[in-house]
């Protein structure tokens, strides 16, 4: 069964000379570091925020066996939920999806169908794609709670016991500021832009480098500051058990800097 794309052509491009272009334009100097274990990237439209997930990207990607790749925009309380489909449609080709490695995880959690429409996955993975063609995936979706957590942590069990070589991609934008979201605590224009930008989306970076992820998840969820908490920290728990020193940020942005607005979002790129 395949799932089929639902972006392309508008979130992101749909042709493969377009999609290789951009990726080239944005991350043609970026080497792999094999090191590394986990990221975190943005998914919005490819126009605001496709520099920095792709450097994120290139950095983690080329040579992995497996990328559980974790989007969210679901509520605290919600169950994690994980893509039935086996293969996941790209413009680049379609991509495994491991089911079997799904099932494993439901054994130690409770884990639902993810049958709606969402970018939080999708918008990410013609960049997966491109960077490790040979790559497997876990589509998997985590709740803005400390359901989060465990997720990472079971990611990590599953990849001692079954030998995988497995990495982690946490799917997140920051904070989202202006009338659009009918959040501007900081009022309209300069000062809202800095507040954005050196306290509330550098306040969640810090925590989420520090793994200081309880902490994060009680951030995003009283400021505002992450609209995918759980799979950002699904992503540093795990890096977190499997030896990484901590988060290093590669890039951080806003949509304002690409037009401004009234309206803007935060976007950062962090690998560990």
């Amino acid at each position: 069964m395949l799932r089929k794309s639902i972006l392309k052509g508008s979130w992101y491009p749909d042709r493969e000379a377009d999609i290789s272009s951009e990726l080239e334009r944005w991350s043609g100097d970026i080497t792999a570091d094999s090191g590394l274990l986990s990221a975190v990237v943005p998914h919005a439209g490819w126009y605001y925020s496709g520099r920095t997930a792709a450097e994120a990207l290139k950095s983690l990607c080329p040579g992995k066996e497996v990328l559980a790749v974790i989007g969210g925009h679901l509520p605290p309380g919600s169950s994690i939920i994980a893509a039935p489909e086996e293969q996941i449609e790209t413009p680049l080709g379609s991509l495994n999806n491991r089911l079997d490695l799904i099932r494993r995880l439901s054994g130690e959690l409770v884990i639902g169908d993810d049958i709606f429409s969402d970018n939080t996955v999708e918008v990410i993975l013609p960049m997966i794609k491109a960077f490790s063609p040979e790559a497997e995936i876990m589509w998997l979706r985590a709740p803005a709670d400390e359901k989060s957590i465990t997720l990472g942590e079971k990611l990590y069990e599953l990849a001692e016991s079954e030998q995988i070589d497995l990495s982690v991609i946490g799917s997140t934008d920051l904070t989202h500021y202006g009338s659009n979201y009918d959040f501007y605590p900081e009022g309209p224009g300069a000062d809202g832009l800095d507040w954005v930008k050196n306290v509330n989306d550098a306040g969640i970076i810090n925590l989420l480098t520090d793994y200081r992820l309880e902490d994060a998840i009680k951030h995003a969820n009283r400021n505002k500051s992450a609209c995918s908490i759980g799979a950002a920290a699904a992503a540093a728990r795990f890096a977190e058990l499997a030896g990484a020193g901590g988060g290093r940020l590669i890039n951080y942005t806003t949509s304002y800097d690409i037009r401004p607005a009234e309206s803007f979002v935060g976007y950062a790129g962090i690998v560990f």
